[in-house]
């Protein structure tokens, strides 16, 4: 999700193109007991987003603005 946050000008279109890739990979990756999207969404959200947005982290403001974004476009995306 990171590459694909960086390399797109507009949040919103870049939302709905990262949720589509991620569920190309999960039908890919495991198709009889692949993972939903959300699930993905909530792994990465508490796997890696915490790293990046703690207060402690080496991360540049820009980078925790920019990821706080698409956290929150994501997450409106899916409660759809």
């Amino acid at each position: 999700m990171g590459s694909a946050a960086f390399r797109a000008d507009d949040v919103a279109a870049a939302t709905a193109e990262i949720l589509e890739v991620v569920e190309l990979a999960t039908r890919l990756a495991a198709p009889a007991h692949g993972r939903s999207v959300r699930e993905v969404f909530l792994m990465w959200r508490v796997a890696f987003l915490p790293g990046v947005l703690m207060p402690a982290s080496a991360s540049p403001e820009v980078v925790k603005r920019h990821f706080r974004q698409y956290a929150h476009a994501l997450e409106r995306a899916l409660d759809r």
